[in-house]
Formats: structure tokens, C-alpha cells, sequence
């Protein structure tokens, strides 16, 4: 008979057979007394001839188990036997047992394989990407019994390239919670405005600091970052501050800050490194911003062009014609907004237009040209419009697969 406890347990370190019996594992069942040191290496023979013939005796049995259960979810073919509910019933308990008995052991034998299989990898999973996605897979599969996890990301900056990045990803540092802090301080220009016409007296004039603005955006968006490190580091998830790259099965590589290159084996890879603001491709493309950099201008600009009909152009749109600049939304369809209920979409068109926003439907930007009063605006309809700043926001492109090896 097979004991399955660990043969430490009987043992202190003092133990001369302490030593031996760590060689081999240390968490190997025994079989029968091997408190002699001369038989040690027999009854760890005799494990593991055991070992064996169990899992062959568990895959035999699966076997059965299968076809029973096959056999169980046929239909009789006996026309009574199929319409009486008795039977039914009794087949339907007969099958559920066997379908219980049969997971069972397949999770014993997922188990028991697992720990022969641990060793010769050093991350149960490695996960390249540290955004939303990347952060909670890491966590999760923590939690959920991966014994280790790393995950990699590259270092923080607001603005995201080829060489920084930041725990958090888009949503946390570039995306969401950075734009609802501008969309909020936007909001405070109208209300101000308007609150003249219900009592309030505004004699002075009020001045607005978008530097102090994005201070308080950079604060939260470091805070949140912070956050997210601590629940990796709580999970248990190793972290890596650099580029990740896949370099063989089951093997990735991270480069460090100073450039010094880690190898890791790892079971399973995951790359979650999302995705990017894409440019379209005219003649002075390089000359237009995107969200990335929409988060963290300079300057407040007087003069904005918008080109997209999506959400972010809408609401790059709306944050800056709240802080009193003029703003101009190309995109080619009838209505913004596109795949959104029409209703809706229109809607949201004359709330534009009511703020003071110019909308161009069915127009697109066809050049863009350096000037020395700012950049110019080429449409297909032949418009020229002078602007200080021109987003870009036509949506997001993912990396190719071959970019992480």
C-alpha cells in the first residue's frame, strides 16, 4: 500500500536519511517502513514502479469510464424502454455518476502529472504586457493555483513608444482614467458660464491653469500605477521592468533597463501587449498628434482639428471646446458614432453643434502642411483649415504577432 505523505514529515533535519530522501524529490509517497537507511533506495524503486502501473491502471479505467458512458447516453433500442421515464431517469443517474467519476480522475491525473512537470520550467505562466488584460490574467492564475507567475512590462512613462510603456496599460495611463479627469475639468467651463444667468455674480474674470490640470491627471494616473504593482506583488506575480520577447518554445526573453538580457522558461506564454493609435497614411501624418499625446500637451490649444467619428474624437472634441477652444470633427459618415444606435448618434450631433463645435460629415483630411501660423488642413473636398494641434483619431491597430519574437 502506497502512503501518500511526505516522507520529511517523519524526519528532522538532524535525520542522516534527511539528505538522501531530499535528493529524490523529498515529496515522494513511501512504501511500507523505510526508516533504514540501507532501504531507502529500494522502497523509492518500489514507488515508483508503482507510480507506474497506477497511472496505467487510471488511464485503463478512464478508458472504461468513457465508453460506459457513451454507451449510457444512447438511446435503447427497445421502444418502450425509451419512453418509459423510470428508465430514464435511472440512465440519466447511471450516466451523471460516471460522468463524476470520470472527472475525477482526470483531475488526479492533471495533479499528478503536474508536479513532474513543474520542474522544468521556471514560470508556470509568463505574461508579456502589463495592461488591464496582462495584470489581471497574471493575478487571477495566481490565485488560482499557479505556483509562479512573471509578467513584464516596460517602464513608465504618460506618452507610450517603443521603449516605455507602464503598468497599467492604456485604460490607466493614457486612456480612461486620464481623459474622464480632463473630461471632468472641462465641464466646469460651461457651468461657470451659465451660472451667471441663475444669480450667480461673476465679476472677475476666471482664468483656467491646464498645466495644474494635467498635474492633478499625472498624480492619479502615478497612483494608480503604484496600485497596480501592489496587487501583482500581493498576488505573488514576479515583475519585470522591460521589453519581452518570445524566443524559443516555451522560452522568453526580457531586456532590462541597462540592457542586460534575462531567459526564462515558462508552460504557457501569454502576450498581452494590446494596442495603438494608428495614423492614416497622408502626406504629413507626422504632423498630427494622437490620444497618447492628446493627454499631455504642453499647451492649451486655441485651434483643434478632429478627425474621426469614434468615441475618443468625440470626446477630444468635447474636452477642449469646454476650455473655450475652436474646434473642428471630420468623419466620414452622416452621424458620428458610427455602429451606435442612430437615434442616439444624432442626438449627440446637435449636442455638438450646440456647445459650438463645426461638424464636417463625409469629409476626411486628405494632407496636412507646416506653416508658420500652425498646421494646415487639406480636406478631400478641397476646405484648407489652420489649426494649432490635429488629432488623429481613427481608431487602434494591433501589433503583429511576429513583432514578440
Amino acid at each position: 500500500m502506497i502512503c501518500e505523505v511526505p516522507l520529511q514529515s517523519y524526519l528532522s533535519f538532524n535525520d542522516p536519511l534527511f539528505e538522501r530522501l531530499n535528493s529524490h524529490g523529498g515529496k515522494q509517497p513511501f512504501k511500507g517502513d523505510c526508516r533504514n537507511i540501507e532501504d531507502v533506495d529500494n522502497c523509492l524503486c518500489l514507488v515508483e514502479i508503482e507510480d507506474k502501473q497506477l497511472k496505467a491502471l487510471r488511464s485503463l479505467l478512464l478508458s472504461l469510464l468513457r465508453m460506459i458512458t457513451i454507451l449510457l447516453m444512447r438511446p435503447p433500442l427497445n421502444k418502450e424502454m425509451n419512453s418509459d421515464p423510470k428508465y430514464s431517469t435511472i440512465r440519466f443517474k447511471l450516466t451523471y455518476s460516471f460522468l463524476i467519476m470520470a472527472r475525477k480522475m482526470l483531475i488526479d491525473g492533471e495533479l499528478g502529472n503536474a508536479t513532474e512537470e513543474e520542474a522544468h520550467y521556471d514560470f508556470d505562466l509568463f505574461v508579456i504586457g502589463a495592461g488591464s488584460g496582462g495584470v489581471r490574467a497574471a493575478r487571477f492564475s495566481a490565485q488560482y493555483g499557479a505556483k509562479k507567475v512573471g509578467i513584464c512590462e516596460l517602464p513608465f512613462h504618460p506618452i507610450s513608444s517603443e521603449v516605455v510603456g507602464g503598468v497599467g496599460g492604456t485604460c490607466v495611463i493614457r486612456g480612461c482614467v486620464p481623459k474622464k479627469i480632463l473630461v471632468y475639468g472641462a465641464s466646469f467651463g460651461p457651468e461657470l458660464e451659465d451660472a451667471r444667468n441663475y444669480g450667480w455674480e461673476l465679476n472677475e474674470k476666471i482664468d483656467f491653469n491646464w498645466k495644474k490640470l494635467l498635474q492633478k491627471k499625472t498624480e492619479e494616473i502615478i497612483r494608480l500605477n503604484g496600485i497596480y504593482k501592489r496587487l501583482l506583488s500581493n498576488a505573488g506575480v514576479k515583475l519585470f521592468e522591460g521589453e519581452g520577447k518570445v524566443v524559443g518554445p516555451n522560452e522568453v526573453e526580457v531586456t532590462q533597463l541597462d540592457g542586460t538580457k534575462l531567459r526564462y522558461s515558462a508552460k504557457y506564454i501569454l502576450i498581452a501587449t494590446g494596442s495603438r493609435a494608428q495614423r492614416p497614411d497622408i502626406p504629413g501624418q507626422e504632423l498630427a498628434i494622437t490620444s497618447d499625446e492628446a493627454l499631455s500637451l504642453d499647451e492649451l490649444p486655441k485651434r483643434v482639428v478632429v478627425l474621426g467619428g469614434g468615441y475618443i474624437a468625440v470626446e477630444f472634441a468635447s474636452i477642449w471646446r469646454g476650455m473655450g477652444a475652436t474646434v473642428d470633427l471630420y468623419f466620414r459618415k452622416e452621424l458620428p458614432l458610427r455602429g451606435f444606435d442612430d437615434e442616439m448618434r444624432a442626438a449627440v450631433a446637435r449636442n455638438l453643434e450646440g456647445r459650438g463645435i463645426s461638424l464636417h460629415p463625409r469629409t476626411t483630411l486628405t494632407e496636412l502642411v507646416k506653416t508658420e501660423d500652425g498646421v494646415k488642413a487639406l480636406t478631400d473636398h478641397g476646405e484648407e483649415l489652420i489649426a494649432d494641434v490635429v488629432l488623429f483619431a481613427t481608431g487602434n491597430s494591433m501589433p503583429s504577432l511576429f513583432d514578440f519574437f
